[in-house]
């Protein structure tokens, strides 16, 4: 690997300690896949949890996928008529956005509705693409799903619009119960196409440095109460010679070569191109010793206190001793927005809100 800034990476933020970030819910560890999902639905108000705690492995319940779903329709408010299911009172807790998910069309009217019922992957399949109205599509076919069965459409229109995926050997496991986790991703991508599954790769000069727009912003960095603001970015990019940087002060913040992207925002963190979901390689993080890093998503969504950013590349590192496990996000075209860790200590270098 050819470096042109050799001992110079030194990380910006070894004089700024940590911060205590935002635990949403105690039980959603940052370097879940899900993650981004539920943070996102938490922060628009689609799901809520008990206590402080999510229970994102627990199983999700007709109930539950009826008040998550009216929720996310906003149709909160949307007139509704006594669906009169024989397991249903109208002073059970849910009653309504059961009867207004059944008037929308997205449970089926029968004599029984099963409220604490786990729903199953053919039952999302179906609540999902009736709820947001997808366009029909039976050109997709699962091992396990035979283009005779009542679900085959549900499930196919889904996988068409890129919402699932499947599982690696071909299924889809329709009779598979649905964790509240696992739900909580279905629906985000459907309400935000941007983040659903993406084969793409991203190489040099793909949207990793921050963009030349970002030199007329300030930047912050958030320590509790407190911002510490540094100058502007300062670019340099050299075609013929292929890399990229970007200053800050007299420090590299970012750096970028054909083989490889660098950012010494928070930590040295050196990632091999291309990227893309899923590839892992080990290095050594600022403190030293080699640990194991994981790319979760190249187009997930995190929520900050400046924005929602949808185009995040998601990285997790983790080692086995006691070093905690870190996440890192950057957003496309703006770089390094959030830095986690298992202490629940890291900080955000977002965009000042102009």
């Amino acid at each position: 690997m050819k470096k042109i800034i050799g001992s110079m990476i030194v990380s910006l933020v070894i004089l700024l300690s940590p911060i205590v970030t935002q635990a949403f819910y105690y039980d959603v560890r940052h370097n879940d896949e899900t993650y981004g999902a539920i943070e996102y639905l938490s922060h628009i108000g689609v799901v809520k949890g008990v206590n402080g705690a999510y229970n994102p492995q627990h199983n999700v319940t007709n109930r539950q996928v009826a008040l998550m779903l009216v929720r996310a329709l906003q149709q909160q408010q949307a007139k509704y008529k006594n669906p009169n299911f024989a397991d249903v009172r109208t002073s059970d807790d849910g009653y309504k956005e059961i009867a207004i998910a059944t008037e929308l069309g997205i449970f089926p009217k029968e004599k029984y509705f099963y409220p604490n019922r786990p729903i199953t992957r053919e039952g999302m399949a179906r609540a999902l693409t009736r709820a947001f109205q997808l366009k029909p599509n039976s050109t997709h076919s699962f091992r396990d799903v035979p283009k005779n069965y009542w679900a085959h459409s549900y499930i196919s229109t889904l996988a068409a619009h890129n919402i699932t995926t499947g599982y690696g050997d071909g299924t889809f496991k329709p009779k598979q119960q649905l964790t509240r986790a696992h739900f909580a991703a279905f629906v985000a991508r459907a309400l935000v196409p941007e983040i659903r599954p993406s084969k793409q790769q991203i190489k040099f000069n793909q949207g990793m440095m921050p963009s030349a727009d970002v030199t007329i912003q300030n930047f912050m960095y958030q320590y509790g109460k407190y911002t510490y603001e540094n100058n502007i970015f300062h670019y340099f990019s050299e075609e013929n010679h292929g890399y990229n940087v970007v200053w800050c002060d007299d420090t590299i913040a970012y750096e970028e070569q054909e083989e490889y992207f660098v950012s010494t925002i928070y930590d040295d963190v050196v990632m091999p191109y291309p990227l893309y979901q899923g590839k892992t390689w080990y290095d050594e993080l600022l403190i030293g010793g080699v640990g194991k890093f994981k790319i979760i998503t190249t187009n997930g969504i995190a929520v900050t206190p400046v924005q929602v950013y949808k185009d995040v590349v998601i990285v997790t590192f983790t080692r086995e001793d006691t070093y905690a496990a870190k996440t890192f996000w950057f957003a496309k075209n703006r770089g390094l927005i959030r830095v986690i860790d298992d202490f629940g200590s890291g900080g955000y270098w977002q965009e000042r809100p102009i």
